[in-house]
């Protein structure tokens, strides 16, 4: 008679082998987790022991990267944009342009521009004029508050342009600083020869 045997492996010895390898896995994520943890720590701490980073920024939202502001970069910077509302317009947006430079214009002095203002949009819209600067130089005098701008004028009637020499004295002070006016200079007296 012929027997067949059949030979089971013991389920022991497969048990420890399988237990073996998860712990041996289960003590590498724990090497590998306190090791990351040891040096998030770390990190942690340097970070907290550093002080803060502190950076100067102009209105526009870049960096300055010298140690100290340079005002009279600062001033020319209000004067430009100051200009660009005052002397370039165009028929269609003369009233538009000229009441967004008010807003560089203290209240006490606001009912004189608005008189000098109001002749030149009415000028504009009557006989169809439009005005371009192009400015060369800003020369600014911090002790006197003072500014002198020279460049260009391009002033065009009913079509016809017309180009000249643009000299402008500009007199400021500093004060509120706003949405439209972050700068925080104010024009109080404009001369032109």
């Amino acid at each position: 008679m012929e027997s067949h045997m059949q030979l089971r492996s013991a389920k022991f010895p497969s048990m420890i082998s399988s237990l073996l390898h998860s712990n041996q896995f289960l003590k590498m994520f724990s090497f590998y987790s306190l090791s990351l943890a040891l040096i998030t720590l770390v990190g942690l701490i340097l970070s907290i022991n550093k002080g803060p980073e502190v950076i100067t920024l102009t209105t526009s939202g870049g960096i300055i990267s010298e140690g100290k502001p340079n005002l009279d970069a600062f001033v020319q910077q209000a004067l430009r944009k100051y200009l660009e509302k005052r002397y370039k317009w165009n028929p269609d947006d003369v009233v538009q342009k000229l009441r967004e430079s008010e807003s560089f214009i203290l209240p006490n002095t606001q009912k004189a521009f608005e008189e000098a203002v109001s002749k030149v949009a009415r000028f504009s819209k009557e006989k169809l004029a439009s005005q371009k600067i192009f400015i060369d130089e800003i020369q600014i005098d911090l002790k006197l508050k003072t500014a002198l701008i020279t460049g260009t004028r391009i002033t065009s009637i009913q079509n016809l342009p017309a180009a000249g020499d643009m000299k402008l004295e500009l007199s400021f002070e500093s004060g509120p600083h706003t949405q439209e006016n972050p700068w925080g200079i104010y024009v109080t007296k404009e001369k032109e020869d």
